[in-house]
C-alpha cells in the first residue's frame, strides 16, 4: 500500500473552511429598494396619468409614418392610450403594426401570434421582427423553471439576431434587439454594435440622435438595463431636456441615482415628477407614499418618512403601496414584532397587502400588473422577516409565481424584471441560511444578466457550498472579467487541493498558489485555513496545527461561528496529541444532533479521544445518538477496543471478541495492505479457541502478515508511527494469548518508532506480559481506563507557538509520516481556545463553513465581539479641592453658584429655557434603562486570585494532597484539577459515597462543572440516595441547595451539619462552606466572617480555598479591626509579599479594600518584577484616579493589550487577568464594545467560566439589544444554579420570573433581579416602584442598585424632584460607583437639566460626553440612550453651543419624537436663508398635535419657507390657552415663534435669541449660530460677559448674568437632607407623577404644574424638596402555609378519552418525565397555590384553553429517526399529504369537534409526528373555535414544542380565517 492510500485512509478530507463573508447576507441591508421604486413610479405615469401636454407628441405625430409609431409608444408610456391608437390608426408601417398589436390586444387578451397569422408579418425584415417582439413581449414560458425561461429569451434573441443580421431593419429594432441581447450577455461590444448600428441608421434619416428623444429614452433604457449608470444618467438627461414631463426616464433616472448613492439628485427628480403626476390625476396617496418611500431607501433611519408610513391610512387605490410598504416598516423599524414575528402574519395590514394577489379581490382584478408587482415584491420583504430563523426559513417561497399564474401577466420586459428581484430576494435569503440558492441565483441572471452582478457570486457560493467545486471554478473562470471575485479567489485553489487527481500535481500547485497569497498578504486568514486544510489531509500535523492557529489567534470570533472549521482544529489537536482540548471542542458536537460534511470521520475520531481519556458517559451518549458508525480505520479501531472490554448480559464470563472480529475484517476490507487490521485480527481471534481447528496458526499467520506490512510501510516512511507502534503491541498481545513469547514485537514497536507510543498502548505493553484470557485481558484494559488513563497524561492547553511561515512551509515539505517530529516552538503564552457555547453554529454567507449544522439553532445572534472596541476618552477626574472649583459669579444675597457650598441646603440656581420642558410638553420622559451596575466584584476577584496564588506556592512545599486515593483532601484542597481527579474516580460509580463526593467536585469546579450534563445527572442520582450520603456528601448537598437558593432546605442542612464532625473529628469544613454560604449566597458579611474564621482556626493545614474566601469575607465587611485581621492572616500564611509581586498587590489591595489611590504604590510592590495581575490593578487604579497617566502612557488600547498573563501563570490567572484589565477599561470609559471584547478573551480559556457571558449579556442590555442579551443566557445551564447567573438570567431574559419572585429577599442581589425583571421583561414598572419603596429599600437600607432603579423610574415617569433627591442620595453614598458609572450620571444630568440647573447639568453632560472616544463607539450604543442625548442637546441649545448640539444629534435615532424638535431648531439656526431647508423643517413637524414647541417650529419654518401654517397656528393658540399658560418660557418660545409676541421677556438666552431673530430677519440666525460657535470653541465654560459680547451686536441683550454664566465644575444643588424613607418619598413622588400626567395626550394639567417659578432676572432658588419624615410600615409577608393540589384552567370541551399513542415505526427511545406531585414552595404565600408535597401520581391537569381530557395522559413525544428515510422519500412524502390536506373555511371550523380538529391536525405534512400532533390536539380538547383563536402561548400549552411546527398550525388557522 502506497504512503497516498495510507493517508487517506487515516487523515481527514479536504473542505472549504473560509471565515471571510463574500455577501452582506444580513437582513434588510441585502434588499435593493432602488428597482421596487423604479417600477412603482413608471406604473404611475404607465397607468393613472390622466392628462398629459402632447404638444411635442403632436409634432411626432405629424412626421412619418415611422414617427407616428414613435409617437405611439411615447403616448402608451404615458397612459395615452387613445391619442396613442389614433396615431397609427389606418397606417400601414412596421412600427405602426407593432403599436397596432401593443394597443389592442390588452394584457388580459394578449396571446401569442399563431403560425396562420404570423403570415401577415411575412413581407419584409421589419414585419417578420414585429411578430418576434410581440410573442416575445407575451411571455410564454414557466415563471418558476429558469431554463424554460433562458430558453424562451435565447430563442427571441436568436431570431431578432437572424433578421437583424440582414442589415434590413429599422433603427428601432436594433434597440429593441439590444435591449433583448442586453439581458443575455456580458458582452458589452456586441450590444453597443446594435446601438451603434441603430444611430447611423437614424443620421441617415437626417435626424440628429443627440435630440432625439425617443431615441435617447430608449438608449438610456438599455443602458439601465444594462447597469451602465453613466451612460443611463448622460441618454436620460437628453430626453428629459427634451420633454421635461417625461415619465418614462425619470423614474429610471431616479433609479440609477439610488444605485449610486446620490439621493438628494434622486429627490429632485422625484420632486419634479410629483407636480407633474398630481397634476395628471394620480392618486396624491400614492404619491406621498413613493415620496416617504424614496427618503426611507435614502436614509432608512429617517424618523419622519417611517412615522408617515406608520401613519399610512389611504384609500383602496394606493394601499397596493401603503399598505405593504408599512408592514415593511412594522417589521424592521418598530420593535413590535421582535419577540413573535409570526404576528406581523396576523395584523391587518398583512391581510389587506395579501389581498393584493387575491383572484377574488376587486381591487386586485382591477389594477394594473405592475401594481399587483410592486404590492408582492414589498410584501416579500416582511414576509423574510417573519421566516428569518433556522426554524422557518424553508417556509419562504415565491410570490410572484402564484401571481403570475392567477392574473393576466405583464409585457415579458417588466415580469423579468420582476422576476429578477424576486429571485435575488429569494437567493440572497437562501444563502443567508446556507440553504440552496443555485436556482434562484441563476434566475437573476437568466432575468438580465447585469440585473444585480452579486447573482453571480452568490450562485458561485451556492455551487461551492454544495460541494460543487470544479462548477463553481467554472463560474469564476467565467464570469471574472466582469465581476470583482477578489472573494472568491481561493475557490479555484480549492478546486485543486480537493481534486481527485492521483498525479497530486494539482495538490503541488494549490500548495504554492496559498503559500503565494499568503506572502502577498500576510492576513489571509481564508489561505491559512486552506493550506492548513492541505497539511492535514496529507498528515503533516505539526505543520497543519501553526498555520490554523494564526487565523484562531487573530479571528477568535469567526473561527468559532464557523462549525466545520472547529472540526479541523480538534482533528489536528488529536494528531498532535492534545486530546483534552479536543475533547473540549468534539463535546458539543457529539452531544447534539449536528452533523457536518465529514460526519463519520470526525465522529471517529472523537470515539477515540473520549475512549483514551476514560470519556464512558461520553461514548454511551455518542452511542444513543447513533454517531458510532461507520467504516472507517478510526471507528473500526475504537469498536474493537469497545468489543474487547464489553460483557455480554447473559455470560458474564465471555467478552465480545466475536464482533471485534467482524471489525478487524472490515477494517481489512477497506485495505488488505493496511497492517493494523491484520493485527486486530490476530487479537480477536483468539475467542474462536476451540472453536476453530488450528486458530493458534491463523492467529501467528495474521501476527506475521501484520508484521511484514507494517515493517515494509515504516522503512518507506509511509506508515503513521502510533499506528506502527499499536499494529505491533496487538501482536505482541496476539502471540501472548496463544502461549507465545510477544516481547519482541513490544520491543520492534520501542526500538522502531518510540516517538509512536501513547498511554494506552504503552500500559499494555507493561501489563500483558504472559498467557491470559479473553476475560483476564478484559479486566487489565478495564483497569487501565481508570487507573492508567486520564486527561494528566496529556498538555491540557495548547500553548501558542512561534510562527514563520518559511520554517512552516519547510517543515511541511520535509516531512515524511514515519519521521520523529520535534517539539515546536512556544511564546510563552496559551493559545485562544474556540470551543464554541452551547448555541449550534450560525450559518454565514460567503462559502465558508462547509456545510451548515443540520441542527436547528437558537434565534440568531449576534457574536459577542460584534460591536466596534471603543478607545480613548475616560472619565473626569475625582472632584478637585474645594477651593479650585468655586465659579466665578456674580455676588448675589439670594443665591449660591451650583457647589451646593455654604449651609444653606437646597439651593441652586435655576435657569429657565423652554427646552427644559422639551419632555413635559408631549409626555415623553426618558426611557427606562439597565443602568445597574456590571458585577465586577474586587474582593470575590481578588479573593480567588489568592487562593490559585497560595495553590501554586503550597504545592512547591508539598502542602497538595499527595495520595492519589485521597479524594477527600482534593475536595478540601479544590482547584479544577483536583477536583478532576476526584470526578475520575467517581465515574461510574452510583453508591452514596462516591455520589456526594462527586456532587461537591462538580459545584467547585469551573471546567465542565457545576450545571453541567454530567453534573445534572449525577444530582439526579444522588437524590435518591440523601439517607445514605457521607459527612461531605451532605455537605456538598447542602451547598448545592445554597448555590440554587433554596436557602429554607440549605439552612436545615448546614444547621445539622454544625452538630457533626468529619472523619477526623473536625467541623472545620462545614464551617467554611457555610461562612461562604453566608456572605456569598445571603450577603450576611459579619456572620459569614465568624464562620470562616472558625474553620481558619480550626483546620492545622493552611488551606487556600478557606484562606481565600476569608479574606473575601473580611473585605467585604470592612471594618478597621477585619483589615488588622487580614494584615495578620498575610504574615500567618508565609509572609510571600515579602517577596512575590503578586502576593505584594493581593495583600496591598485587600488591605486598602481595593481603593488604592496612587498608582505609583504598584511601582514599590514589584518585588519580583511587573506582572499581569499588577499592571492590570494599576490600570484600575489609574482609571478611578489618574487617567491622565492613561493618556500619557499611550492610551487605553495601548496599555490594555499590553497586559498579559506570564506563561508560567496559573490557568485561572489567565482569565483573572482579562478580567481585571476588562474592569479598568470600562471604568475609564465605559465602551459597550469594549467590554464585549474584554469579558469573550477572558472567556476563551474556559468557556464554562460564568463571568463571560453574564458581563456580556448586561452589556447587550445596556446597549438596547435586548434579543442577544437573552440569547447570551437563554442557553446557560449554570442560570439555575449559581446567584450571579440567576441575577442575570432574570434582568435579561424572562425564564426565571417566578423563581426570583419567590426568593428575592435572600440578597439585594437577589431582589434587584426581580425589580429588573418586572421592569425589563414583565413591563410591569408600577409593581416595580411598589416593592422597591415598600419592601427592597425597606429590607436592604440605601441600597445602591435599587436607588439607580428608583431614580430611573422616577425619571421615566416625569417625577423630577424626587428623581432628583434620590440621583442626589447616590452621588453622596456612593461617589466612586456614582462616577464609575456613565450612564447613571447622564440620567442625573438630563434630571438636573429638567429642573433648571444649567450649570450642574452642562458640567455633567459635558464631563461624561467627552470621555467616550466617538469615533470607535458603536452607534448602537449612542441610539440606546438617544432620549438622553437629545436632553444633552437641549441644554446645548439653551446656553447657544450649537456645534456640540450638531455633533450630538448625528449620534441619535432619527426615530424619537424629540429628535424633530432638536434637528429642526438647529436647522433653522444654521440654515434660516435656506427655504428648501425650512420647508423640509416644516414638513416634518407640521402634523404634531401635541407639542407645542414642535408645533411653533413648523409655524417658524413655514414663513421662512414661504409656506402656509394656518392650521398649525390654530393648534398652537388652543394649546396655549389651556395647557401651557402657566409655562412662562414656552408660552414666550412659542408665540415669538408664531408672531404672537415680538419682545423677549429676556429670562433665559434661547427666547432672548429668538425674539432677535424674529425681529432682524433670517440671517441673524445664521450670524448668531456662527458667533456663539466661536465662543464656544475657545471655551467650553464661557462667560456672561463673553456670550452677550457675542451676540449683542445682532440685538441680544437685557439677560441677567446669572442666567447666562456657565460654572465649571459646578456641583449638584444640595438637599435638604438624605431620607431612607422612602415610603414618604414616594407619596411626593405620585403626586409629581399625577401633576405631570396632565401633559399627557387629553389630560388637564392643574394649574402651576410644570411651572419652574416666577420670572425674574436672577432665577429662582431650587432644590429638590424634603420628603415628609413620616416612616411607613413595613408590609405583611404571606403567611406561611401549604397550598392544594392546582386546579384545573378553564378550558374548552372535552377530548374525550382519547391518548396520543406513538406513531408506529418511530424510535420512542425519550423518556417521559416521571409522575410525581410538584414540590411545596417554602411558605410564601405567593402566586397560585402549589401542589402539596407528597405521593401520588401528580398527573398535571389540562392547561387553559385545552379543555378538559377526562383521565387522558399524553405518551412520549416520538422521537423521529430522519436518517433512517431518505430526504427524497420525505419529501415525496410530504408533496403527496399535502395535495390530500383539505382547505375547510372558518365558518366550518368554527363548529369543529376536538376530533375534528385532531384530525385535520393530523393529515398536515409534518414526517414522523403528524398523527401524534393530530391525537395531542385531541387530548388537549382543542376546538374548532379554539384552533382559530390560536396563538403562540396557547400551542405551547397544548405540547407544541417547536417553533417551526407552532408557525404551520398557526398558518393553517390563518388561512383558514382568509377563506371565510
Amino acid at each position: 500500500m502506497g504512503n497516498t492510500a495510507n493517508v487517506r485512509l487515516l487523515f481527514p478530507p479536504q473542505q472549504t473552511l473560509s471565515i471571510k463573508k463574500a455577501l452582506n447576507t444580513a437582513l434588510p441591508d441585502f434588499i435593493p429598494h432602488a428597482e421596487i421604486i423604479f417600477m412603482g413610479i413608471s406604473e404611475l405615469f404607465e397607468s393613472h396619468l390622466t392628462s398629459f401636454d402632447t404638444s411635442f407628441l403632436n409634432k411626432l405625430k405629424a412626421g412619418s409614418d415611422d414617427n407616428k409609431a414613435l409617437a405611439a409608444e411615447v403616448a402608451r408610456w404615458h397612459n395615452q392610450l387613445d391619442f396613442a391608437k389614433e396615431c397609427v390608426q389606418d397606417v400601414d408601417n412596421a412600427l405602426c403594426k407593432r403599436m397596432h398589436l401593443m394597443l389592442d390586444r390588452i394584457a388580459d387578451k394578449r396571446v401569442p401570434l399563431t403560425d396562420d397569422e404570423k403570415k401577415a408579418y411575412e413581407r419584409d425584415e421589419d414585419h417578420q421582427f414585429v411578430a418576434i417582439d410581440y410573442n416575445f413581449q407575451t411571455f410564454n414560458a414557466s415563471t418558476s423553471d429558469p431554463n424554460d425561461t433562458e430558453a424562451f429569451i435565447k430563442q427571441a434573441c436568436d431570431d431578432m439576431g437572424k433578421l437583424i443580421a440582414t442589415d434590413k431593419c429599422s433603427w428601432r429594432f436594433h434597440l429593441i434587439y439590444a435591449a433583448v441581447l442586453s439581458r443575455t450577455t456580458l458582452d458589452t461590444k456586441a450590444v453597443q454594435h446594435q446601438l451603434d448600428l441603430a444611430q447611423t441608421k437614424l443620421n441617415k434619416q437626417g435626424v440628429d440622435a443627440n435630440s432625439h428623444y425617443p431615441y435617447q429614452a430608449m438608449l438610456g433604457d438599455v443602458y439601465y438595463l444594462m447597469r451602465d449608470t453613466s451612460k443611463a444618467q448622460e441618454a436620460f438627461s437628453k430626453a428629459i431636456a427634451i420633454l421635461p414631463n417625461d415619465g418614462f426616464c425619470r423614474p429610471r433616472l431616479i433609479a440609477v441615482y439610488l444605485m449610486e448613492s446620490k439621493f438628494n439628485e434622486a429627490m429632485q427628480v422625484w420632486q419634479a415628477c410629483c407636480s407633474d403626476l398630481k397634476s395628471g390625476g394620480v392618486n396624491e396617496d400614492a404619491i406621498n407614499c413613493f415620496t416617504n418611500y424614496l427618503k426611507l431607501a435614502s436614509n432608512p433611519d429617517d424618523q419622519s418618512a417611517i412615522d408617515a408610513i406608520l401613519a399610512y391610512n389611504g384609500d383602496d387605490e394606493s394601499s397596493y403601496i401603503g399598505v405593504p410598504l408599512k408592514l415593511y416598516v412594522m417589521a424592521y423599524k418598530t420593535d413590535q414584532f421582535k419577540e413573535d414575528k409570526l404576528t406581523l402574519n396576523e395584523t391587518p395590514e398583512n391581510e389587506k397587502a395579501t389581498q393584493w394577489a387575491d383572484r377574488k379581490s376587486d381591487f386586485a382584478k382591477a389594477a394594473s400588473s405592475k401594481r399587483r408587482v410592486v404590492s408582492q415584491c414589498l410584501k416579500m420583504m416582511s414576509e423574510m422577516f417573519v421566516n428569518d430563523g433556522m426554524e422557518d426559513y424553508e417556509y419562504q417561497g415565491s410570490l410572484l409565481n402564484n401571481m403570475f399564474s392567477s392574473f393576466p401577466k405583464p409585457l415579458t420586459d417588466d415580469l423579468l424584471d420582476a422576476l429578477c428581484y424576486e429571485n435575488y430576494l429569494l437567493g440572497m435569503f437562501k444563502l443567508k441560511w446556507k440553504a440552496d440558492c443555485k436556482k434562484q441565483f441563476k434566475y437573476v441572471i437568466t432575468c438580465n444578466c447585469r440585473g444585480n452582478m452579486n447573482a453571480y457570486i452568490g450562485e458561485v457560493i451556492g455551487f461551492q457550498n454544495a460541494g460543487m467545486a470544479d462548477i463553481a471554478v467554472q463560474k469564476i473562470e467565467s464570469i471574472q472579467r466582469f465581476v470583482n471575485v477578489e472573494a472568491l479567489e481561493l475557490f479555484p485553489i480549492d478546486a485543486k487541493r480537493m481534486s481527485q487527481d492521483e498525479s497530486g500535481e494539482d495538490m503541488k500547485q494549490a500548495e504554492q498558489q496559498l503559500i503565494s497569497i499568503i506572502q502577498k498578504k500576510n492576513r489571509a486568514w481564508d489561505a491559512y485555513l486552506a493550506l492548513a486544510d492541505l497539511y492535514i489531509s496529507t498528515g503533516k500535523w505539526q505543520s497543519a496545527m501553526l498555520l490554523m492557529q494564526q487565523p484562531i489567534e487573530n479571528e477568535p470570533v469567526a473561527c468559532s461561528n464557523n462549525f466545520e472549521l472547529r472540526l479541523k482544529w480538534a482533528t489536528i489537536l488529536f494528531f498532535n496529541n492534545y486530546l483534552p482540548a479536543a475533547m473540549k471542542v468534539f463535546n458539543e458536537y457529539t452531544s447534539k444532533d449536528l452533523e457536518s460534511s465529514a460526519h463519520e470521520y470526525y465522529c471517529a475520531i472523537a470515539a477515540n479521544v473520549y475512549f483514551e481519556l476514560d470519556q464512558g458517559k461520553k461514548l454511551t451518549a455518542m452511542g444513543k445518538k447513533n454517531k458510532l458508525k461507520g467504516q472507517n480505520v478510526w471507528i473500526l479501531r475504537y469498536q474493537c477496543y469497545k468489543f474487547w472490554i464489553a460483557e455480554l448480559k447473559k455470560k458474564p464470563d465471555k467478552v465480545q471478541y466475536d464482533k471485534a472480529i467482524d471489525c478487524a475484517k472490515k477494517m481489512i476490507r477497506l485495505d488488505e495492505n493496511y497492517p493494523l487490521g491484520h493485527a486486530l485480527l490476530a487479537r480477536s481471534n483468539i475467542v474462536m479457541e476451540g472453536i476453530v481447528d488450528n486458530i493458534a496458526e491463523q492467529i501467528e499467520e495474521s501476527v506475521n502478515k501484520a508484521v511484514e506490512l507494517a515493517d515494509k510501510l515504516v522503512t518507506d516512511f509511509a506508515m503513521l508511527p502510533r499506528m506502527y507502534y499499536e499494529t505491533m503491541v496487538h501482536c505482541g498481545v496476539a502471540m501472548y494469548q496463544i502461549g507465545k513469547d510477544g516481547s519482541e514485537y513490544y520491543q520492534k514497536a520501542v526500538d522502531t518508532v518510540p516517538h509512536g507510543e501513547i498511554p494506552l498502548l504503552k500500559s499494555q505493553r507493561e501489563r500483558i506480559t504472559s498467557k491470559l484470557t479473553p476475560q483476564q485481558t478484559r479486566d487489565i484494559l478495564k483497569d487501565i481506563l481508570k487507573t492508567g488513563l486520564n486527561r494528566e497524561s496529556y498538555q491540557k492547553v495548547v500553548p501558542r507557538f512561534q510562527f514563520d511561515l518559511n520554517n512552516t512551509v519547510s517543515l511541511a515539505q520535509s516531512h515524511r509520516l514515519g519521521n520523529p517530529t520535534s517539539p515546536l516552538l512556544e511564546t510563552g503564552q496559551n493559545g485562544v481556545d474556540i470551543t464554541k457555547p452551547e448555541e449550534a453554529p450560525a450559518a454565514s454567507a460567503g462559502g465558508g463553513g462547509g456545510g451548515a449544522a443540520k441542527a436547528k439553532p437558537a434565534a440568531a445572534k449576534k457574536p459577542k465581539a460584534a460591536a466596534a472596541a471603543a478607545g480613548g476618552g475616560g472619565i473626569p477626574p475625582p472632584p478637585p479641592p474645594e477651593e479650585e472649583k468655586k465659579a466665578v459669579v456674580p455676588d448675589t444675597d439670594d443665591s449660591k453658584a451650583g457647589g451646593g457650598g455654604g449651609d444653606d441646603a437646597g439651593l441652586g440656581i435655576v435657569v429657565d429655557s423652554p427646552f427644559n420642558y422639551s419632555s413635559m410638553c408631549s409626555y415623553i420622559w426618558p426611557s427606562e434603562k439597565l443602568v445597574f451596575s456590571l458585577p465586577f466584584d474586587d474582593a470575590v476577584t481578588m479573593g480567588e486570585a489568592l487562593t490559585v496564588f497560595l495553590r501554586e506556592r503550597f504545592k512547591e512545599i508539598n502542602l497538595a494532597p499527595q495520595d492519589e486515593n485521597d479524594l477527600i483532601g482534593r475536595l478540601h484542597w479544590g482547584g479544577d484539577d483536583a477536583l478532576q481527579e476526584v470526578l475520575d474516580k467517581c465515574e461510574g460509580q452510583s453508591d452514596a459515597l462516591h455520589l456526594g463526593l462527586a456532587n461537591f467536585a462538580y459545584l467547585f469546579k469551573m471546567d465542565l462543572g457545576i450545571a453541567s450534563e454530567d453534573h445534572r445527572k449525577c444530582v439526579e442520582e444522588m437524590m435518591e440516595v440523601t439517607k445514605h450520603l457521607t459527612y461531605e456528601g451532605k455537605l456538598g448537598l447542602a451547598c448545592l441547595k445554597g448555590l440554587q437558593c433554596v436557602t429554607y432546605e440549605a439552612d436545615d442542612y448546614f444547621k445539622g451539619l454544625l452538630n457533626e464532625k468529619d472523619a477526623d473529628g473536625s467541623d472545620w469544613l462545614c464551617r467554611r462552606h457555610y461562612g461562604h454560604y453566608l456572605f456569598f449566597i445571603k450577603h450576611d458579611y459579619a456572620a459569614g466572617v465568624q464562620e470562616l474564621q472558625k474553620a481558619y482556626k480550626n483546620n492545622p493545614k493552611k488551606d487556600p480555598m478557606t484562606i481565600g474566601w476569608y479574606m473575601a469575607a473580611l473585605a467585604k465587611s470592612g471594618t478597621q479591626q477585619d483589615i488588622q485581621t487580614m494584615a495578620t492572616v498575610f504574615d500567618e500564611i508565609g509572609k510571600f509579599h515579602d517577596g512575590h509581586s503578586d502576593a505584594a498587590v493581593i495583600r496591598e489591595e485587600f488591605l486598602n479594600l481595593f481603593d488604592i489611590k496612587d498608582a505609583s504604590k504598584y511601582d514599590a510592590l514589584a518585588k519580583s518584577g511587573p506582572t499581569g495581575l499588577l499592571r492590570a490593578r494599576q490600570l484600575i487604579c489609574r482609571a478611578k484616579y489618574d487617567r491622565k497617566s492613561i493618556d500619557a502612557g499611550g492610551g487605553i488600547k495601548k496599555i490594555t493589550k499590553d497586559i498579559k498573563a506570564g506563561g508560567a501563570d496559573p490557568a485561572m490567572f489567565k482569565i483573572l487577568i482579562p478580567l481585571l484589565k476588562t474592569q479598568g477599561n470600562w471604568y475609564y470609559n465605559n465602551s459597550i464594545g469594549q467590554c464585549i471584547d474584554g469579558m469573550t478573551d477572558a472567556g476563551m480559556v474556559c468557556m464554562d467560566w460564568i463571568l463571560s457571558p453574564v458581563i456580556n449579556s448586561y452589556c447587550f442590555a445596556k446597549r438596547d439589544d435586548w434579543e442577544t442579551a437573552e440569547a447570551t443566557m437563554a442557553e446557560l445551564p449554570q442560570k439555575n444554579f449559581e446567584p450571579i447567573s440567576m441575577v442575570c438570567a432574570s434582568m435579561t431574559t424572562g425564564a426565571l420570573s417566578e423563581l426570583i419572585e419567590d426568593i428575592k429577599d435572600i440578597s439585594p442581589d437577589i431582589f434587584i433581579a426581580r425589580i429588573n425583571n418586572l421592569r425589563f421583561q414583565q413591563k410591569k414598572t408600577d409593581v416595580a416602584l411598589k416593592e422597591l419603596t415598600s419592601e427592597f429599600l425597606e429590607a436592604f437600607k440605601q441600597d445602591f442598585n435599587a436607588l439607580v432603579a428608583l431614580a430611573g423610574i422616577y425619571l421615566n415617569k416625569g417625577a423630577l424632584t424626587s428623581a432628583y433627591q434620590v440621583f442626589y442620595t447616590i452621588r453622596q453614598l456612593y461617589p466612586m460607583r456614582y462616577r464609575l458609572n456613565f450612564l447613571l450620571r447622564f440620567e442625573f444630568a438630563e434630571c438636573m437639566r429638567m429642573n433648571g440647573f444649567q450649570s450642574e447639568a452642562w458640567s455633567e453632560f459635558r464631563a461624561v460626553y467627552e470621555s467616550w472616544d466617538h469615533s470607535k463607539k458603536s452607534k448602537m450604543d449612542f441610539e440606546a440612550i438617544t432620549d438622553l442625548l437629545l436632553g444633552f442637546i437641549f441644554q446645548c441649545l439653551s446656553v447657544g453651543d450649537y456645534a456640540t448640539a450638531e455633533d450630538a444629534l448625528d449620534k441619535c435615532s432619527k426615530r424619537h419624537k424629540l429628535y424633530k424638535l432638536a434637528n429642526g431648531e438647529l436647522t433653522l439656526m444654521k440654515h434660516a436663508g435656506d427655504a428648501s431647508k425650512c420647508k423640509s423643517v416644516f414638513e416634518d413637524c407640521k402634523d404634531e398635535k401635541l407639542h407645542p414647541m414642535i408645533i411653533a417650529l413648523a409655524i417658524r419654518a413655514a414663513k421662512l419657507g414661504g409656506e402656509s401654517a394656518g392650521e398649525c397656528e390654530e393648534t398652537l393658540k388652543k394649546l396655549l390657552a389651556e395647557k401651557f399658560e402657566d409655562v412662562a418660557s414656552v408660552k414666550e418660545y412659542c408665540e415669538l415663534s408664531a408672531g404672537i409676541v415680538t419682545e423677549s421677556s429676556n429670562q433665559c438666552l434661547s427666547n432672548a435669541i429668538l425674539a432677535a431673530v424674529m425681529k432682524n430677519g433670517a440671517d441673524t440666525a445664521t450670524k448668531i449660530y456662527e458667533a456663539l460657535k466661536a465662543v464656544y470653541a475657545n471655551n467650553k465654560y464661557p462667560s456672561a460677559q463673553e456670550i452677550l459680547a457675542a451676540v449683542s451686536a445682532f440685538g441680544v441683550s437685557g439677560i441677567d448674568d446669572v442666567n447666562l454664566t456657565l460654572m465649571q465644575n459646578a456641583e449638584p444643588p444640595k438637599i435638604a437632607d438624605i431620607t431612607d424613607d422612602y415610603g414618604a418619598l414616594a407619596q411626593v413622588a405620585n403626586q409629581e407623577i399625577e401633576e405631570m400626567s396632565g401633559y399627557k395626550e387629553g389630560g388637564k394639567p392643574k394649574k402651576g404644574a410644570g411651572k419652574k417659578g416666577k420670572k425674574g432676572a436672577k432665577g429662582k432658588k431650587g432644590g429638590a424638596k424634603k420628603a415628609s419624615p413620616a416612616k411607613g410600615k413595613k408590609g405583611k409577608k404571606a403567611d406561611a402555609g401549604g397550598g392544594g393540589a392546582e386546579e384545573p384552567a378553564a378550558g374548552g370541551g372535552g377530548g374525550g378519552d382519547v391518548k396520543a399513542g406513538p406513531k408506529p415505526k418511530v424510535d420512542y427511545n425519550s423518556k417521559g418525565k416521571k409522575g410525581g406531585a410538584k414540590k411545596a414552595s417554602p411558605a410564601k404565600g405567593k402566586k397560585g397555590k402549589k401542589a402539596d408535597a407528597g405521593g401520588g401520581g401528580g398527573a398535571e391537569e389540562p392547561a387553559a384553553g385545552g379543555g378538559g381530557g377526562g383521565d387522558v395522559k399524553a405518551g412520549p413525544k416520538p422521537k423521529v429517526d430522519y436518517n433512517s428515510t431518505p430526504l427524497d422519500a420525505r419529501k415525496k412524502w410530504s408533496f403527496e399529504m399535502a395535495e390530500k390536506l383539505p382547505t375547510p373555511k372558518a365558518n366550518d371550523v368554527a363548529s369543529w369537534s376536538a376530533n375534528d380538529v385532531g384530525n385535520f391536525i393530523a393529515k398536515i405534512p409534518i414526517f414522523g409526528l403528524n398523527e401524534w400532533y393530530g391525537n395531542k390536539f385531541k387530548e388537549s380538547g382543542v376546538t374548532g373555535k379554539m384552533f382559530l383563536d390560536c396563538n403562540e402561548q396557547k400551542l405551547v400549552k397544548w405540547g407544541i414544542d417547536k417553533k417551526c411546527h407552532r408557525a404551520r398550525f398557526r398558518a393553517e388557522a390563518l388561512a383558514m380565517k382568509r377563506r371565510g
